[in-house]
């Protein structure tokens, strides 16, 4: 007989809730393959992070990871911004992609 014992995590820094998963789909729509590489993982600490590579250029031009229950958007050019909600991280990356600019109005 076999038995099969299903464990989820209880520490909810060890990866993306699935909330955050499908907020993370539309950074993919937004950074499509080929032309884009997403990468996800997790830091020694187990903190989830996810890296957006221009394939083209082979360099990181955005990082997103969940640090102490906030999120923080960073890019290769010295910006970095905290968020409470993944979303508007993620609605500031897209912003960023089409606009270029890394600046709101908003905190």
């Amino acid at each position: 007989m076999n038995l099969i014992i299903t464990m989820q995590a209880l520490d909810s820094r060890i990866d993306w809730s699935d909330r955050e998963k499908c907020e993370l789909i539309r950074l993919h729509q937004a950074f499509p393959a080929p032309a884009y590489q997403i990468d996800c993982g997790t830091s020694d600490r187990r903190d989830p992070w996810c890296v957006v590579t221009d394939c083209e250029r082979d360099e990181i031009i955005l990082h997103i990871a969940r640090i102490d229950q906030h999120y923080v958007l960073a890019n290769g050019d010295g910006f970095c911004r905290n968020f409470d909600r993944l979303s508007d991280a993620i609605k500031l990356a897209i912003r960023q992609k089409y606009t270029g600019a890394w600046q709101t109005n908003s905190s």
